[in-house]
C-alpha cells in the first residue's frame, strides 16, 4: 500500500500534541505489550507511517510510546513534540463552542440556523442542536473539501452560503434521521463566526482553547511554521 501526502484545510481541521512526553513515566507491561503489538500490526500494514500512544487513568500516565515516522520524505520519527492534525475530532470542540455560547446567552441550541445564518433564510427550519447531533440532514453533495482556493483560506461563513446554495439541500427532513455530514459542522462553524463577529480560529482560540490552556491546540493553517508538525497521508 502508498501513501500520498495529504494537506487537510477547513473549520473541521485541528492540530493536537502529544498528552504526555515518553521519559520518566512508569509504564505498565502488560497493557504497554497488547497496545505495541496492536501499534505494530497497525504499522506493518500501512495504516499510517507514525503514531503517538499516551494512555492514562486519572491523571496517571499507564502507557506512553511513539512509533514510526511523522514525515516520509525527511524521515523524521514521531516524538514527544510532534503536533498532529486530528481532522474530525475538532467536531467535539466545535459543539464545545456553540454549547459555552449557548451557556453566555449569545444563543440557544434549539435556535433555528436562518435566525444566524442569511444563507439558509429560504430553506426549511433546522436547528443548531440538529447540526450537533448529525440529524438536521444537510447533504454533503457540494460540502467543500477544502477551505482554500487561488484567493486563499475561506471563511466558515463562505463554506456555509456554498453549502446552503447546493440543488439538494437535505437527505432527508431535519429531524426525521441521523446521517454523519461534515456540512452539519461548517455550518455550525459559520454560527459562531456570525455570532463571535470573529473568524472561526479566533473565536475557538478565546472560547476554548485559552481558557482551558491547550496550548498546543490550534486550527491547522498550511502557511504557518509550526514546530514539529506531522505530515498527513492518506493510503491510496
Amino acid at each position: 500500500m502508498s501513501l500520498s501526502r495529504r494537506a487537510v484545510l477547513g473549520a473541521a481541521v485541528c492540530t493536537a500534541g502529544a498528552a504526555f512526553s515518553a521519559p520518566g513515566h512508569a509504564q505498565s507491561p502488560t497493557l504497554g505489550a497488547a497496545v505495541d503489538a496492536a501499534v505494530r500490526a497497525a504499522l506493518d500494514a500501512g495504516a499510517c507511517p507514525g503514531i503517538a500512544v499516551a494512555i492514562g487513568r486519572r491523571g496517571t500516565p499507564l502507557f506512553v510510546q511513539n512509533y514510526g515516522l511523522a514525515n516520509l520524505e525527511t524521515g523524521t520519527p514521531v516524538d514527544s513534540r510532534s503536533i498532529f492534525r486530528i481532522a474530525s475530532l475538532t467536531k467535539q470542540f466545535t459543539a464545545a463552542a456553540v454549547v459555552k455560547l449557548a451557556s453566555l446567552g449569545r444563543l440557544d441550541l434549539d435556535d433555528a440556523v436562518q435566525n444566524h445564518l442569511p444563507a439558509f433564510a429560504s430553506t426549511e427550519r433546522f436547528s443548531l442542536r440538529e447540526l450537533m447531533t448529525h440529524t438536521a440532514g444537510l447533504s454533503e453533495q457540494a460540502s467543500p473539501s477544502s477551505a482554500a482556493d487561488a484567493e486563499g483560506p475561506k471563511s466558515s461563513i463562505a463554506l456555509a452560503q456554498a453549502i446552503a446554495a447546493q440543488t439538494r439541500l437535505f437527505d432527508f427532513p431535519p429531524g426525521t434521521a441521523w446521517l454523519y455530514s461534515n456540512a452539519n459542522y461548517i455550518t455550525l462553524g459559520a454560527v459562531i463566526e456570525q455570532v463571535t463577529g470573529q473568524p472561526l480560529a479566533a473565536a475557538m482560540e478565546a472560547l476554548i482553547f485559552q481558557p482551558l490552556g491547550l496550548e498546543s491546540l490550534a486550527f491547522d493553517t498550511v502557511s504557518a511554521v509550526v514546530p514539529g508538525r506531522v505530515n498527513g497521508y492518506s493510503p491510496t
